[in-house]
């Protein structure tokens, strides 16, 4: 007789267990798609101790970091913002931690320190601790409507370039539809708010938040980053010139007037050197290029040539320059790496991956020594669909200096 009722017993068991895996797929398929936050925390120690770069080409990543504490690379796509190490690995590692918001798309990316300021297309912002991937705060802020994540397939525009976040000192600076905001990167505190143009240039000095109005009635409108109080900066249609990092750590101003060094404070003192086109700049150095394949290194404040080089500049960091330098007969480049103050070459290698085809250099970021470099498919141009412009994946080389 218990061989007549097991069949029912193991059928009755199977449906039991059938429902209980719908139920739990159900909850597994919301926490992924219903709209929220998911945090996966740090289940590893964080690095004690952050890498040294050594010249030369480490290997090739899914997409496009910034460098956060000199330990961890941290990326951003449609709908995550994420960490892996160490940041001399050649290749993208899983996740030491990751943060994931559903159906908000992020717009920008910023680092203080060990705080990653994340904002998102609903508005919020949302700062984690590198050290965990922890939310250390969250503030909310009115945006435009149709605002989209812009990164593409590597996220290097959201990392490199945010458009309505910045950072200045210790002050993160976020960009609403009506009003800009200052916050205390560690705390999130509010420290002020202004009133924020429709249409306007923004950027930061290394204590200034600027925003010039763009439509209407030229304005500039310069405060200080860390506590919002009004400076007074010349009324002209000012760009920002030689930036750390996208719109963030401007190091100068031009128009078609003149050009000018910002200083502490928002001080601001003649570098005419800061009107010629294309120009980079690195503490008190202004690199230069000029048209027949050259650069020179020239004082940002005196005008007194330096030194020169053979190259394009790909990047500076403080206290160096970083070329692509053509190979006479080769269709890879050679990555050279100069003193800013005085034109020394530090290193130099080819560009060139384990078995990749020539490639153009996309946007490059430079930090520490390290390099990241995307990959883009030789003649491509930026309109190009994703698929045309860049190189077959992976897109991004790290390479060290």
């Amino acid at each position: 007789m218990d061989s007549g009722r097991q069949p029912g017993v193991s059928y009755r068991m199977i449906g039991l267990v059938a429902a209980v895996l719908v139920v739990l797929g159900g909850v597994a398929g919301y926490r992924a798609l219903a709209p929220g936050a998911i945090a996966d925390r740090a289940e590893t120690a964080y690095p004690r101790s952050a890498p040294s770069a050594q010249p030369g080409v480490y290997g090739t990543l899914l997409a496009a970091p910034i460098v956060v504490d000199g330990r961890l690379r941290v990326y951003a796509s449609k709908q995550q913002v994420y960490a892996d190490d160490p940041v001399n690995i050649k290749s993208t590692m899983s996740p030491f931690w990751s943060y994931r918001r559903w159906p908000a798309q992020v717009l920008g990316v910023v680092a203080v320190g060990t705080t990653v300021v994340t904002q998102w297309s609903d508005g919020e912002l949302v700062a984690l601790n590198a050290t965990t991937g922890a939310v250390a705060w969250q503030a909310k802020l009115t945006l435009p409507g149709g605002l989209v994540y812009t990164g593409r397939r590597t996220g290097a525009s959201t990392v490199y370039d945010p458009s309505r976040l910045y950072s200045a000192g210790r002050t993160v600076v976020a960009a609403g539809a009506t009003q800009v905001r200052g916050y205390d990167a560690g705390t999130g505190r509010q420290l002020w708010q202004r009133p924020a143009s429709a249409c306007s240039n923004d950027f930061t000095g290394p204590d200034v938040f600027v925003s010039v109005t763009t439509c209407g009635q030229p304005a500039v409108h310069a405060y200080a980053a860390a506590t919002g109080a009004p400076l007074s900066w010349p009324q002209a249609a000012l760009t920002p010139v030689g930036c750390a990092l996208g719109h963030s750590g401007c190091q100068g101003v031009r128009d078609s007037q003149g050009a000018w060094a910002i200083g502490t404070g928002g001080a601001l003192t003649p570098a005419p050197v800061l009107a010629r086109p294309g120009v980079w700049v690195t503490g008190d150095v202004a690199v230069v290029p000029h048209g027949d394949g050259q650069v020179a290194g020239v004082g940002l404040t005196d005008n007194r040539q330096l030194w020169t080089a053979e190259g394009r500049v790909i990047a500076v960091e403080p206290g160096v320059v970083h070329l692509a330098v053509p190979v006479p007969g080769f269709r890879f480049l050679e990555v050279t790496t100069l003193d800013a103050t005085s034109g020394e070459s530090l290193s130099g290698y080819l560009l060139k991956p384990q078995a990749s085809q020539p490639f153009d250099l996309g946007q490059v970021y430079a930090v520490d020594r390290f390099l990241f470099i995307e990959r883009v498919n030789p003649g491509a141009t930026p309109d190009q669909p994703d698929s045309a412009y860049y190189f077959p994946t992976p897109n991004v080389i790290v390479a060290g200096s």
